[in-house]
């Protein structure tokens, strides 16, 4: 990773050591009839950060947003086989 530095335009503080502080918020809907075992229900998490550096130099803060859905679906009971999918 360091030839690689060396070899493209990025400045010597590309890789130093910065913190950061901010704000995180989210929500999450939790519909299932088991967390274990589920056989019907939603799963919905959402989460938004906002950040800004501490470190000298570095002047644009940064926002992030990351969602998760999951569906699970049995279709007869008692269920034996649970179709599911997950998206995010």
């Amino acid at each position: 990773i360091y030839e690689y530095a060396e070899q493209s335009s990025f400045s010597d503080d590309f890789f130093k050591r910065k913190s950061y502080v901010g704000v995180s918020a989210g929500w999450r809907i939790d519909s299932r009839d088991s967390k274990i075992y589920p056989t019907t229900g939603v799963v919905w998490n959402t989460e938004w950060k906002w950040m800004r550096a501490l470190n000298d130099g570095i002047a644009r803060p940064y926002s992030q947003l990351h969602s998760e859905l999951a569906f699970y679906w049995s279709l007869k009971l008692p269920a034996r086989v649970t179709f599911a999918t997950r998206f995010g």
